[in-house]
Protein backbone atom coordinates (compact mmCIF):
# COMPACT_ATOMS: atom_id res chain seq x y z
CA UNK A 1 0.00 0.00 0.00
CA UNK A 2 2.67 2.26 0.43
CA UNK A 3 4.84 1.75 -2.72
CA UNK A 4 1.12 2.56 -4.46
CA UNK A 5 0.87 5.77 -2.58
CA UNK A 6 4.54 6.84 -3.20
CA UNK A 7 4.18 6.37 -6.80
CA UNK A 8 0.95 8.40 -6.78
CA UNK A 9 2.81 11.19 -5.39
CA UNK A 10 5.89 10.94 -7.68
CA UNK A 11 3.33 10.97 -10.54
CA UNK A 12 1.78 14.40 -9.04
CA UNK A 13 5.36 15.56 -8.90
CA UNK A 14 6.01 14.76 -12.34
CA UNK A 15 2.54 16.53 -13.33
CA UNK A 16 3.68 19.51 -11.84
CA UNK A 17 1.87 19.33 -8.64
CA UNK A 18 3.39 19.88 -5.42
CA UNK A 19 5.31 17.36 -3.72
CA UNK A 20 5.20 16.34 -0.01
CA UNK A 21 7.77 19.44 0.93
CA UNK A 22 5.30 21.80 -1.24
CA UNK A 23 7.82 22.93 -3.72
CA UNK A 24 7.36 22.89 -7.90
CA UNK A 25 9.24 20.35 -10.06
CA UNK A 26 10.78 23.17 -12.13
CA UNK A 27 14.08 24.19 -13.69
CA UNK A 28 16.30 25.63 -11.09
CA UNK A 29 17.34 28.45 -13.40
CA UNK A 30 15.47 29.56 -16.02
CA UNK A 31 16.73 32.39 -18.07
CA UNK A 32 15.23 32.16 -21.34
CA UNK A 33 17.47 35.11 -23.27
CA UNK A 34 20.85 33.16 -22.05
CA UNK A 35 19.48 29.74 -23.12
CA UNK A 36 18.71 31.05 -26.66
CA UNK A 37 21.92 32.74 -26.81
CA UNK A 38 23.97 29.29 -25.59
CA UNK A 39 21.70 26.91 -28.26
CA UNK A 40 22.05 29.22 -31.11
CA UNK A 41 25.20 27.69 -32.45
CA UNK A 42 24.07 24.12 -31.72
CA UNK A 43 20.88 24.52 -33.67
CA UNK A 44 22.82 26.40 -36.52
CA UNK A 45 24.96 23.29 -36.68
CA UNK A 46 21.87 20.71 -36.50
CA UNK A 47 20.18 23.30 -39.29
CA UNK A 48 23.51 22.70 -41.29
CA UNK A 49 23.68 19.17 -41.35
CA UNK A 50 19.95 18.61 -42.53
CA UNK A 51 20.39 21.14 -45.19
CA UNK A 52 23.29 18.90 -46.64
CA UNK A 53 21.64 16.01 -46.45
CA UNK A 54 18.88 16.78 -48.45
CA UNK A 55 21.02 18.42 -50.99
CA UNK A 56 23.20 15.22 -50.75
CA UNK A 57 20.09 12.85 -51.12
CA UNK A 58 18.81 15.04 -54.20
CA UNK A 59 22.69 14.94 -55.97
CA UNK A 60 22.18 11.22 -55.31
CA UNK A 61 18.65 10.60 -56.75
CA UNK A 62 19.52 13.13 -59.82
CA UNK A 63 22.63 10.81 -60.65
CA UNK A 64 20.66 7.61 -60.48
CA UNK A 65 17.35 8.57 -62.41
CA UNK A 66 19.33 10.89 -65.04
CA UNK A 67 22.20 7.82 -66.10
CA UNK A 68 20.41 5.88 -69.37
CA UNK A 69 19.90 2.24 -68.51
CA UNK A 70 22.28 -0.58 -69.71
CA UNK A 71 20.66 -2.05 -72.99
CA UNK A 72 19.26 -5.65 -72.68
CA UNK A 73 21.16 -8.49 -73.46
CA UNK A 74 24.62 -9.41 -73.70
CA UNK A 75 27.18 -7.16 -75.56
CA UNK A 76 29.17 -8.33 -77.71
CA UNK A 77 32.78 -6.90 -78.24
CA UNK A 78 35.56 -7.47 -81.29
CA UNK A 79 37.89 -9.37 -78.89
CA UNK A 80 34.64 -11.74 -78.28
CA UNK A 81 33.32 -12.49 -81.53
CA UNK A 82 37.09 -13.47 -82.58
CA UNK A 83 38.08 -16.04 -79.58
CA UNK A 84 35.03 -17.52 -80.38
CA UNK A 85 36.39 -18.22 -83.72
CA UNK A 86 39.38 -19.45 -82.75
CA UNK A 87 39.48 -22.94 -81.09
CA UNK A 88 41.36 -23.58 -78.26
CA UNK A 89 44.73 -25.45 -78.18
CA UNK A 90 44.30 -29.13 -78.16
CA UNK A 91 41.12 -28.83 -78.86
CA UNK A 92 40.51 -29.69 -82.66
CA UNK A 93 40.39 -32.74 -85.11
CA UNK A 94 40.88 -34.92 -82.36
CA UNK A 95 44.47 -36.22 -83.38
CA UNK A 96 47.21 -35.52 -80.49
Amino acid sequence: MAFAQTIRQQGRAFAGTETKKGALMSAPDTNTKKQAKRHKVPLLGMFLAVVIAIAVLIWLLTSILMTEPEADGPIQSEATEESESVPAEGAGNGAD
